[in-house]
């Protein structure tokens, strides 16, 4: 699971690693990237909210809710690379982006927290730590990859999928979803 976070939030500060990039080949500004990023900050605060209000945290079993929205960061990550994206579907892919993640951290704290009763004090910090990893991660593939934004894009969306995947099929399998109070 802190792995699966680790590989997901790879898409979370992508546009600020890939803004160069981003700029040149798009004509963006470097405010547009600001909003970009605050995109996904409000499509997590949006999700969060639509998780919490609906119950499907508490509904659903944890590995999949965390592997469904990582596998949807993913792909909806990957709809920056599309030919003749502009500024609103850039904008709508960060949003969406946001919502997606809002089923990976809190649902992976859950799985977490579930999995090690007696450690959650570890637990967390390993989380956070995915977390924080996890979002720099693109700024190591810029740097890896040099002026291309597209390698970055297909590598953060790519391990993302792949971490949704890997968590649906062997993260949690303990873990029961609760009752709805």
């Amino acid at each position: 699971v802190p792995l699966g976070m680790l590989l997901a939030f790879s898409t979370w500060f992508l546009t600020n690693a890939v803004a160069p990039g981003l700029e040149a080949a798009t004509g963006v500004s470097q405010a547009v990237i600001v909003q970009l990023t605050n995109g996904v900050q409000g499509g997590f605060i949006l999700g969060t909210v639509g998780l919490a209000t609906t119950g499907l945290a508490d509904l659903l079993p944890a590995q999949l809710v965390f592997g469904a929205s990582a596998v949807a960061a993913g792909a909806v990550n990957a709809c920056l690379l599309f030919p003749g994206v502009t500024v609103w579907s850039m904008a709508a892919i960060r949003v969406l982006t946001g919502i997606s993640l809002a089923g990976v951290y809190p649902i992976g704290m859950k799985m977490l927290f579930s999995s090690v009763p007696s450690a959650r004090g570890l637990a967390l910090g390993v989380a956070v730590g995915a977390l924080a990893l996890g979002s720099g991660l693109p700024h190591l593939f810029a740097a890896s990859f040099a002026a291309a934004w597209q390698p970055v894009v297909a590598t953060s969306s790519a391990l993302s999928a792949c971490a949704g995947i890997a968590v649906a099929l062997v993260g949690g399998r303990d873990e029961v979803a609760a009752p709805a109070a």
